[in-house]
């Protein structure tokens, strides 16, 4: 199997844009592009309009008209990639123009983050780096696709749409102060339930799902200087400054400052 890459250039991770735009390209691009959308938008396939949940994932093929747009404002990983790509995710079991809905979605916009500093840095043996860091995020979207993925005890269709109600509540409201107490009193269900149901759905608690979506905005609001870590840390729930910046610290890294300093470097 031929190797794959990033076209050089092309690929964001927490990447923003504004309310009410659109992406036209009747003929496409010459490209492979993955998206993974944090926020719902509007999506064409096969002459059918969709709106996606949070946490969309699809594969474009080269060539293929692409029409999405969004209302409110959007937040994104992307990248475009070339070389034999329909061998690879042959190899994986994935298929292009398809929605995924990965249950765990937090490897995504850590590897992509991997992925840009590595193209942007340049350093020895990064062709090679990059690609093990594309098949490990493919493989991780394969594994959490499987029917047999942990073996997931099988649930029942209400259940099901609960979590998903809380776990979409979650994203809108990542800035309360959740427990695990006051997540089961908004779906009624009992703490010890909640953390059992919901960790056998989607392969993680709901505390740790909350803290990943606030990782996630956190890496948005530190590309905007203006907003210090304080204010960040109020931002998303946190009761002081140090107890936010050791959680982001533990999950992407490095430090917030630091983060901040990397994506600046690489938005110039």
């Amino acid at each position: 199997m031929d190797s794959i890459k990033i076209r050089s250039g092309f690929i964001r991770h927490s990447w923003p844009e504004k309310a009410g735009l659109k992406i036209d390209r009747p003929n496409g691009i010459d490209e492979y592009l993955f998206l993974h959308f944090w926020t719902p938008v509007q999506i064409e396939l096969n002459g059918q309009v969709i709106t996606t949940q949070p946490n969309a994932c699809i594969i474009i093929h080269r060539n293929t008209p692409q029409l999405y747009y969004w209302k409110e404002p959007l937040t994104h990983d992307w990248f475009r990639m070339i070389g034999d790509v329909p061998s690879f995710l042959e190899k994986y079991g994935l298929k292009t123009n398809t929605i995924y809905y990965p249950k765990n979605f937090s490897f995504i916009t850590s590897l992509t983050r991997k992925l840009e500093l590595e193209y942007t840095v340049e350093s020895l043996y990064s062709d090679e780096l990059c690609e093990c860091y594309l098949k490990n995020l493919f493989i991780q979207l394969a594994r959490e696709l499987s029917p047999n993925q942990n073996q997931f005890k099988v649930l029942n269709t209400q259940t099901k749409n609960t979590l998903k109600k809380l776990r979409y509540q979650l994203s809108l409201e990542y800035d309360k102060k959740w427990t695990i107490s006051s997540m089961a009193e908004f779906v009624n269900f009992s703490p010890s339930y909640l953390h059992a149901t919901y960790k056998n759905y989607y392969g993680v608690s709901p505390i740790q799902d909350l803290i990943t979506i606030r990782m996630q905005q956190a890496t948005i609001l530190l590309s905007d200087n203006k907003i210090s870590v304080n204010e960040i840390a109020e931002k998303l729930g946190y009761p002081n400054t140090q107890q936010f910046i050791r959680q982001f610290t533990k999950s992407i890294g490095i430090s917030p400052l630091k983060y901040r300093k990397s994506a600046s470097k690489i938005n110039i």
